[in-house]
């Protein structure tokens, strides 16, 4: 039986209180990965994994973080995202515009 590709389109994301979004990542040298979780309900019919969010008032618990990060990822409270589909022009690097974020 042929798999189908479900189709795949470029979307905005961003906080319900408009606050920045901050992300968790570990660095070592010159190296950088950002930290993923199992996707929120409403953001899995888009993908599985998302990245994990840190709120302003967390950074400073988090960058001093000696041992066991992972529960207190586990722990932080999680801000609300809201999101839309956004055009396929996002994916061109010399595209630069804010009309890259309207809704299509």
């Amino acid at each position: 039986m042929e798999k189908r590709r479900k189709r795949k389109n470029p979307h905005y994301f961003t906080r319900k209180d408009t606050n920045p979004i901050f992300f968790a990542g570990i660095s070592e040298e010159d190296q950088f990965c950002l930290i993923t979780e199992a996707a929120e309900d409403n953001i899995s019919e888009i993908h599985h994994r998302q990245p994990v969010i840190i709120n302003q008032t967390d950074i400073n618990r988090y960058l001093n973080l000696e041992l066991q990060g992972s529960a207190f990822l586990k722990e932080c409270s999680k801000p609300d995202l809201i999101f839309h589909e956004v055009s396929k022009d996002v994916n061109k690097p010399t595209n630069n515009t804010a009309s890259l974020i309207q809704s299509v």
